[in-house]
């Protein structure tokens, strides 16, 4: 039987993520999905890709690819955004085919046999997928009073608000 493995935020880990397929028994029938913040912070960022590749796994965009994939587009321009250091790691590591694939994920993927959709952060709660705003997406975390999302800490849980469907998976 097939089976959908959801795995959020690894971060460059590529032995933890090797770790983690091998002890669910990921198999070549089954189908992995990153919910996005796959590369950055940890040590194998390439290699965490490279795993990835090799498994057929599907992805959602994060806040840490959205990053360098906007550095990637405008580097050695002045709207280059700047780099932290561990983005920069990741950045000077990572060859044409690691963007290539990174630019690929979209923002949100739909799985109906399961009923769920997947982003790396959330939604705002009462607005159609289709309307979503991308940053939202990769970087909610609550809503103000207003339902406004915002990116830090606020008033409520986007998710205590949200009624569905479909049921969200996200990380962040």
């Amino acid at each position: 039987m097939t089976r959908t493995i959801f795995i959020g935020d690894i971060h460059g880990c590529r032995r933890e993520l090797e770790d983690l397929l091998a002890r669910v028994g990921a198999g070549d029938d089954d189908r992995v999905v990153s919910v996005g913040d796959t590369v950055v912070r940890g040590p194998d960022p390439s290699g965490t890709l490279r795993v990835l590749r090799g498994v057929g796994a599907l992805g959602v965009r994060g806040n840490h690819e959205d990053r360098l994939l906007r550095w990637w587009e405008t580097r050695g321009t002045k709207q280059a955004p700047p780099l932290g250091e561990l983005t920069r790691k990741a950045a000077r590591e990572l060859g044409r085919s690691d963007f290539a694939m990174l630019k690929g994920w979209p923002m949100w993927l739909d799985f109906p046999e399961h009923g769920v959709r997947v982003v790396h952060a959330g939604v705002a709660p009462g607005v159609p997928i289709e309307e979503q705003h991308p940053h939202t997406l990769m970087t909610i975390r609550c809503v103000t009073k207003d339902g406004e999302p915002v990116a830090k800490r606020g008033e409520a849980l986007w998710g205590a608000v949200y009624a569905g469907p479909p049921h969200v998976i996200f990380g962040h």
